[in-house]
């Protein structure tokens, strides 16, 4: 079963440069290849320093271009970011993030941004990545009040043609009631797999939602050290579930990201 994980985050700073790219790229395939994941798309962890401002995100989109640029062959996607405290020069930085440098979209984690996910910035970007037809991947870690869950529900509303995908979203117990609820309500809403082990979440969403928003994704970290960054339980609950059908794992693992994101034919 052919895998694609949309969910990894490089932790790369404006500075870095070729070595880093290598060190990064030798520990994280040894990491895919113990789990069984045969390629995955990348973004940035948003904890990169930024005393430049937009110049320095902007070096960090560069790298993520470059990283696929040298690796295709294993992260064929790249995923760019914007700010939204840089403002209306970010809208041009998107347009340079598609055009130029050939990324699929954009990446966020709010709650390293000090700001929420319904920003009035984001709606410009949302905007923005329409005319584009490529996905906005958000962060929903329920557990900070920027990410809440409900706060996607304006943003869905104002953009239905633009798919989000609600990343690291089925990790909070007390949060996933709302996510199908949302998920049931905004078919532009997407989800990926990223779940504490023996939830039955996965099944969940296939029950009551359907199989075709679902994306296989792991945030895989080859830093920190701690053996449950990596191992993707997620992976191993799909492969193992007796109530999924084949077809149905290789939707989540590998067909969704592919209509998803119009690539890997």
């Amino acid at each position: 079963m052919k895998t694609f994980d949309i969910h990894q985050h490089v932790n790369f700073q404006p500075t870095d440069g070729v070595s880093q790219m290598e060190e990064d790229y030798d520990a994280r395939i040894r990491i895919m290849d113990a789990n069984g994941i045969d390629q995955a798309a990348i973004s940035t962890s948003q904890y990169y320093y930024r005393p430049r401002g937009l110049d320095d995100t902007k070096k960090i989109n560069d790298l993520i271009a470059e990283y696929t640029s040298k690796y295709h062959d294993r992260f064929p996607v790249g995923f760019g970011t914007v700010e939204p405290f840089h403002g209306e020069e970010s809208i041009d930085e998107i347009d340079r993030v598609i055009k130029d440098l050939g990324l699929k979209g954009l990446c966020w984690h709010h709650m390293s941004l000090g700001c929420c996910i319904d920003h009035p910035m984001m709606y410009e970007y949302l905007r923005k990545l329409e005319t584009y037809n490529l996905p906005a991947l958000i962060h929903i870690y329920s557990e900070a009040h920027e990410e809440e869950p409900w706060r996607l529900i304006p943003m869905a509303e104002a953009h239905p043609n633009v798919n989000i995908v609600a990343i690291a979203a089925l990790c909070y117990y007390s949060r996933i009631d709302l996510m199908i609820y949302i998920m049931k309500k905004y078919a532009n809403i997407f989800v990926d797999s990223n779940v504490f082990p023996w939830s039955l979440v996965i099944e969940r969403i296939v029950d009551e939602v359907g199989d075709d928003r679902l994306l296989f994704g792991s945030n895989l970290l080859p830093v920190p050290k701690e053996a449950g960054f990596h191992h993707c339980h997620s992976l191993y609950e799909i492969d193992q579930s007796p109530s999924l059908s084949d077809e149905q794992k290789k939707k989540i693992c590998f067909e969704n990201a592919q209509q998803l994101l119009n690539i890997l034919k």
